[in-house]
């Protein structure tokens, strides 16, 4: 009996070794992959996090390009308008003053951050600036004897042009503080009727008025804009 029971053992080592080897191997595979699965869904996670963190220091980025470009644009605004003042209470009277208004890079940032109201404020400016100087080159001045000075056929083109640099400013000041309009219609309407020049300018006041006008006709840029997309920001 001994005898059987010693064999009986040594048969059923092996046994007990391949059964322990292979439960080894099997929570070894289960641990395997369990932390393959734990390892993918770390990445996922981290892939998740890191598009989500580059997606706001992308947003950071172009809120930082829109402030800075707003404020590039005011500062363009009030050089053009030292410029444009120069011009209708100072032609010739000073030679070396420049009969060219200062020039700015910033038409493909604006096309590229500025909001669609931006855009067209800005290039309707221009557009001023654009004839004052067409008038200049056109010789189209007149000496105004009893002030010493010279001036333009236009008396309008100047005071015009400064009313739409104005505009300008306000829907700067506007953006800069709340961003997320494309129009702001009434607020800048607001605005432009509270435009002031400093030397209370007859002419400036009558632009004004007529801007003021052509801006809430039924048609006109502004009113589509304030009625297409009252609220909605421009990505």
């Amino acid at each position: 009996m001994q005898i059987v029971a010693a064999a009986a053992a040594d048969q059923s080592l092996p046994l007990t070794l391949l059964v322990a080897f292979g439960g080894s191997l099997i929570g070894g595979l289960f641990t395997l992959v369990g932390g393959w699965f734990t390892a993918r869904s770390n990445q996922k996670k981290d892939k998740i996090e890191r598009e989500a963190r580059w997606e706001r220091e992308d947003d950071q980025r172009r809120y930082a390009d829109r402030r800075q470009l707003l404020i590039d644009v005011a500062e363009a605004v009030e050089a053009r308008k030292s410029w444009l003042y120069m011009v209708d209470y100072g032609l010739k009277h000073d030679d070396t003053a420049p009969l060219v208004a200062p020039k700015f890079q910033l038409g493909a940032r604006i096309k590229l951050f500025g909001s669609q109201a931006l855009n067209y404020a800005w290039q309707e400016f221009l557009d001023r600036i654009h004839y004052v100087e067409m008038e200049i080159d056109l010789g189209n001045i007149h000496e105004e004897l009893a002030l010493g000075r010279a001036e333009l056929d236009d008396q309008t083109a100047c005071p015009n042009a400064q009313v739409h640099g104005d505009v300008v400013l306000a829907l700067t000041g506007i953006l800069m503080i709340d961003p997320g309009r494309v129009s702001h219609f009434e607020l800048l309407m607001l605005e432009v009727e509270n435009l002031r020049q400093a030397a209370n300018d007859a002419r400036y006041a009558e632009m004004r008025d007529k801007w003021l006008e052509k801006a809430r006709l039924k048609n006109s840029f502004w009113e589509i804009l304030k009625d297409d997309n009252p609220v909605e920001p421009r990505k």
